[in-house]
């Protein structure tokens, strides 16, 4: 199975991420992530065997961390602007709370032979982008929403998710949610 720890994206928050998705959808090929599948990664864990899914859930048990306040706010993209691939929507405050949580899953994982991830970044990733046709319009939206808070929420949970890959998008489905 594909597998992956996330915390998702608040229903009132992603109406407001919606309207983005407006803004820019016509000023390139993209393809954005369904409303109910916006979440943020805190560990991918790829294809693994499901006979490893108890270990995991076991290891997730143990990780203590506080329940947080953290917020959205302005967008962004991957790798950058002269060639972007990734639209974003970044996290103002409780990211080094979300640095923390990601910490601890990797280190809980590793005796299971999980390799750590020095690559995490706090977002909630809105869109893949396959080509802008329209650099200035998109331009202007990020520029727009540079500095847009979207909302605050707290982080109280986080889930072990597995991955459908379908020719319409990926599916998600909840294996197990550890709260906090």
């Amino acid at each position: 199975m594909r597998a992956f720890i996330a915390v998702s994206c608040p229903p009132d928050l992603r109406k407001g991420l919606a309207g983005v998705r407006e803004e820019v959808k016509g000023s390139g090929d993209m393809k954005f992530v369904e409303p109910d599948n916006i979440h943020l990664t805190v560990k991918f864990l790829g294809v693994i065997d499901e006979g490893r899914v108890d270990k995991i859930v076991c290891a997730l048990d143990k990780v203590k961390v506080t329940p947080f306040d953290a917020s959205l706010k302005g967008l962004g993209v991957f790798p950058g602007r002269g060639s972007p691939k990734v639209l974003w929507a970044g996290i103002d405050s409780g990211c080094l709370s979300f640095e923390e949580l990601h910490r601890k899953v990797d280190d809980a994982l590793l005796s299971l032979g999980f390799q750590r991830d020095d690559r995490f970044t706090c977002h909630y990733t809105l869109a893949r982008i396959k080509h802008i046709q329209d650099r200035d319009a998109f331009n202007l939206v990020l520029d727009k929403y540079a500095a847009k808070g979207f909302g605050s929420f707290k982080v109280s949970e986080m889930s072990l998710m597995e991955s459908f890959l379908q020719r319409d998008g990926p599916v998600y489905s909840e294996v197990r949610r550890f709260v906090f």
